[in-house]
């Protein structure tokens, strides 16, 4: 069984959502079994100033978050442009701006997910979609809900069954001061 080492950096504006996504892919992982590291850098706690939260992951216990990214969610172009150098060979950002399209890099991430998923056969997936707080609240539900069935759609294609996706939710980023949009569908 290989083994899986696994770190995603999400980042954007204080007050913009960081810590939501963040808080749902711990619980992911742990219920997965996997052992986690999770470092959170409050550049600023001035709203607006910038927030970058470090998740890795592995099957063997996690000491450090380590320097490089296999994935990145940037909520906003200054994570994009502070973070990018840390990104690893092979990892990526799933989603351009405001689109549901799996560019090519995300597609190589979920690539190794569905190789995992092969040689795991007792495994199961949660599929998230995420977005930035950018637009109405309805907008971004909709915008999350499309992007989750992007990926189911992109892992059925490829020979994932359909019951290895044990639930699908719909994240929506807003500001702070509102709850986080949490929508479940079939």
């Amino acid at each position: 069984m290989p083994n899986i080492d696994f770190s995603i950096g999400i980042g954007g504006a204080a007050g913009q959502g960081v810590a939501t996504p963040g808080n749902i892919l711990a619980k992911l992982f742990a219920r997965r079994g996997l052992h986690i590291n999770a470092y959170n850098a409050y550049q600023s706690i001035i709203r607006g100033g910038h927030t970058f939260l470090t998740i890795r992951t592995s099957r063997e216990p996690v000491r450090c978050m380590g320097d490089g990214l296999d994935m990145l969610i940037p909520l906003n172009q200054d994570t994009m442009d502070r973070h990018l150098s840390r990104m690893r060979p092979g990892s990526s950002v799933l989603f351009d701006f405001d689109k549901t399209a799996i560019k090519p890099d995300g597609a190589k991430i979920l690539d190794r997910l569905i190789v995992f998923l092969k040689e795991n056969s007792d495994k199961k997936v949660d599929l998230e979609g995420h977005t930035d707080s950018v637009g109405t609240d309805q907008y971004n539900q909709k915008l999350s809900e499309r992007r989750a069935a992007s990926v189911k759609d992109y892992l059925t294609q490829r020979g994932v069954d359909v019951s290895d996706i044990v639930s699908m939710a719909a994240i929506a980023v807003i500001d702070a001061q509102q709850q986080s949009l949490a929508g479940h569908f079939g």
